[in-house]
């Protein structure tokens, strides 16, 4: 695969032109996304209407204005800006009429670099939600629970996706573990903010799995990847945070699991003498 261009220079001269706070210009990447919607249009076929008019191969400047922003999707204010403009049913409209690989190739590169931008940005408001309004995430946690234990209807007119908030939270964090260290510093918070009621612990710990993916993945982020030997002092202090909350959910799971542990063994102890209290009368 080719290295892609640099972003382009400063084109943001007029007032309000900026996306965000960058020096893209709006007026720019508009342009572009339009050349690039005229580029699969059906007038870009042959006179006669056949389809396989249309272009197999990119022009060098079209790839060059293409790629910067490939790179360019890369910040977040860029990625935002790009979801407001419907920017992926384009992409999606190259996927479907395309017969440019190329082309092809750098739309998946920019809608993958929009998914992990507005991965972290979706983390932010959950986080921020969660930790203002306990009632919301309460709410969270049960429509989760109560969409997978609940009987299916058949008049219904769709069936609803089966959300589970911890393995969404989960996948969240495993995406962005590697390139986003503040990305899973808002998911570790995330999980630890539902160990801050019964509900969420109880979704954690009463999983199919008993709460081992959860722990497995922290464990692994624990001794593999945060506060190693041979990190110096400053990256501990970085990653105090994300620490704590990753400690802090651990140790929910371990009590939570310690007392069922304690009402299982409790429940089997007074099966016991009700039994031998039997035998004896």
């Amino acid at each position: 695969m080719d290295r892609n261009p640099s972003p382009p220079s400063s084109e943001a001269e007029e007032e309000g032109d900026a996306v965000g706070s960058t020096v893209y210009s709006k007026h720019w990447l508009f342009s572009i996304l339009t050349r690039l919607i005229e580029l699969i249009s059906p007038e870009k076929s042959e006179p006669s209407g056949n389809p396989e008019g249309i272009q197999t191969e990119l022009d060098e400047e079209m790839e060059n204005d293409i790629c910067k922003v490939w790179d360019m999707s890369m910040d977040e204010d860029v990625a935002l800006f790009l979801q407001e403009f419907n920017a992926p049913d384009i992409f999606m409209g190259v996927f479907a009429k395309s017969k440019c690989p190329r082309l092809t190739e750098i739309c998946v590169g920019i809608l993958g670099n929009m998914a992990f931008e507005l991965l972290v940005k979706v983390g932010e408001v959950v986080d921020k939600l969660f930790d203002l309004d306990e009632e919301l995430m309460l709410n969270w946690i049960k429509s989760g629970s109560y969409q997978s234990v609940g009987p299916s209807t058949d008049d219904s007119p769709e069936e609803l996706p089966d959300f589970k908030i911890v393995p969404c939270i989960l996948e969240a964090a495993k995406q962005v573990r590697s390139d986003s260290p503040e990305g899973l510093d808002v998911y570790m918070h995330i999980l630890q903010l539902l160990t801050t009621v019964d509900e969420g612990i109880q979704a954690i710990v009463q999983a199919p799995d008993g709460g081992k993916e959860t722990w497995a993945l922290l464990y692994d982020l624990i001794c593999h990847e945060l506060c190693q030997p041979d990190d110096p002092p400053i990256i501990v202090q970085e990653q105090k945070t994300v620490l704590a909350s990753i400690l802090s959910v651990l140790s929910a799971i371990f009590a939570s699991q310690t007392e069922q542990e304690y009402i299982k063994m409790r429940k089997s102890k007074s099966c016991f003498f009700n039994s031998f209290s039997s035998a004896c009368l």
